[in-house]
């Protein structure tokens, strides 16, 4: 059965009081970001990251500080390279952060300048996480009463360690072929210290449908699983 090899990366940066760890998953998603500055110690996860890439590095960034209150908006970017995994298990990198502060828009604008900047260099380590593969998916469209048809997903996938977290989205928007499911695999790695033994963990998907699907594909890489039905 067809199976997806994928790494995920975890980064260790720090500087000028500032650490940083964040962890990128399989897919190449900012899966978690954890700032400590001081005895600020804060940690995002999944939307609350926003990840884009340009040809100056990949930027993570977070809002530290919402403007409620008449308060400023304060954001923090991590700028870091991309990464090619190898043979190491981890690779020393330099990064850097940016904080950035908008002023209160309470009142409108004024004048003169809306934001300041801080930067400061970080450096540190990315480490690799091992080859891992998914397999044995199954698909089924079960439409046994009394409860209402579901369509069920599910795979094993074979980690480096122990922590490791795999989960299935639906994609949107669709593909062209509306009986063909596509489903996002989101990988996500663990950020505490996890004991180094190979793991199996199960990635699952439900949803309520009468849509007959013929398939479902598992993004980014397949494999295209065909959909068995449970009358």
């Amino acid at each position: 059965m067809a199976a997806t090899t994928v790494k995920g990366m975890l980064f260790e940066l720090s500087g000028e009081g500032i650490e940083i760890e964040l962890a990128i998953d399989g897919n190449g998603n900012a899966d978690r970001l954890r700032y400590r500055s001081g005895e600020e110690d804060r940690e995002f996860s999944g939307e609350e990251i926003s990840l884009t890439v340009s040809e100056d590095g990949r930027r993570a960034t977070v809002l530290l500080e919402s403007g409620a209150a008449d308060g400023p908006i304060v954001r923090f970017t991590v700028i870091f390279p991309q990464v090619i995994p190898g043979d190491e298990k981890s690779f020393e990198v330099s990064a850097a952060g940016v904080r950035s502060t908008q002023r209160s828009l309470f009142g409108g604008p004024r004048p003169g300048p809306q934001e300041s900047f801080e930067a400061v260099t970080l450096s540190g380590t990315v480490s690799c996480a091992g080859d891992y593969t998914c397999h044995d998916w199954y698909a089924s469209h079960d439409h046994m009463p009394p409860e209402p048809a579901v369509l069920r997903v599910t795979g094993t996938c074979t980690l480096p360690t122990e922590g490791y977290k795999v989960e299935l989205y639906r994609h949107e928007p669709q593909g062209i072929n509306p009986k063909d499911l596509l489903l996002d695999k989101v990988v996500i790695a663990p950020v505490d210290p996890v004991t180094p033994v190979r793991t199996d963990v199960e990635a699952r998907y439900e949803e309520t449908t009468d849509v007959e699907y013929d398939t479902v594909t598992i993004l980014p890489d397949g494999p295209s699983i065909p959909v068995e039905e449970v009358q």
